[in-house]
């Protein structure tokens, strides 16, 4: 068995689109507006620089099995993996940035569209991450009225069976996003940009276009 070395970072000049923001805050229908752009494939929750992306390394099975639920589960392209070549392609790629980049950039291809993009709403708690990877990728937040996504998100809890939930601590971490957000927006202005889920809802041509303008 070789050694297991773990990638570095790296650092990738293109211009993807990470859409964020609270839990149960409005990404997945933004998510779906932004997949209906016929430039844009956007790709459903990998959470892959909330859980993974210290994760790649050398190891390319590994590697896949880190994508396979993802691309079975929120993509248009359940056997999108099964591709020999993307398989050696990837072989090739030997930093965090490179090796998701050119994996969402021949979904989009695969697709017939030009550009990536990617939802996942904890990626919200690691946007300084991303934009250290991806210095020219747009990040869209989407916020919404936080006592109605609170209660949308104990609803989906109570779904689950889960029942010892705190309003208190889900409006502390509201709070910290929020933080996150404010101190993100002061450093890369021209990287961000938030969006109300109530806008969204109530003017969404508007606030698409202002999306795809960015």
């Amino acid at each position: 068995m070789g050694i297991l070395t773990p990638f570095k970072k790296g650092k990738v000049d293109q211009k993807g689109i990470f859409v964020v923001g609270a839990a149960r805050s409005g990404t997945t229908l933004l998510r779906l507006l932004i997949n209906n752009h016929p430039d844009i494939a956007c790709l459903g929750e990998t959470q892959f620089f909330h859980h993974n992306y210290l994760q790649l390394s050398n190891n390319q099975k590994r590697n896949l099995n880190l994508f396979d639920r993802i691309f079975n589960t929120e993509s248009e392209l359940p056997d999108f993996l099964n591709n020999p070549q993307l398989i050696t392609d990837l072989e090739n790629k030997n930093t965090v940035a490179e090796y998701f980049d050119y994996l969402l950039s021949s979904y989009s291809n695969k697709l017939g569209k030009k550009q990536w993009a990617e939802k996942s709403p904890s990626h919200i708690l690691r946007i300084n991450s991303i934009i250290e990877l991806f210095p020219d990728a747009k990040i869209i937040n989407i916020k919404r009225n936080p006592y109605s996504s609170a209660i949308s998100r104990f609803n989906k809890l109570k779904h689950f069976g889960i029942t010892d939930i705190s309003l208190f601590f889900y409006l502390q971490y509201l709070k910290r996003i929020d933080r996150i957000v404010r101190d993100f927006s002061k450093n890369s202005p021209d990287s961000i940009l938030t969006i109300s889920y109530e806008d969204l809802a109530d003017n969404t041509l508007n606030v698409m276009s202002a999306i795809f303008d960015f």
